[in-house]
């Protein structure tokens, strides 16, 4: 990433909001709730050029 200490990315493992009925404060419904507990996950990151295949790369194809 150019400018490396501008950059920002949030990747979550999960995010909740699926089955509320309102999008200013009611809770989700409980069988879309996340529970609080320990979870842990892990994403790798890959150069690409402008010339690359993404679908391929994507797939480990390449």
């Amino acid at each position: 990433m150019v400018n490396a200490l501008r950059r920002r990315a949030a990747i979550d493992y999960k995010q909740m909001g699926v089955g509320g009925d309102t999008s200013w404060g009611r809770p989700v419904h409980a069988p879309y709730r996340i529970a609080p507990k320990a979870m842990s996950f892990s994403f790798s990151l890959e150069p690409i050029s402008a010339n690359t295949d993404i679908k391929k790369q994507a797939r480990g194809l390449q």
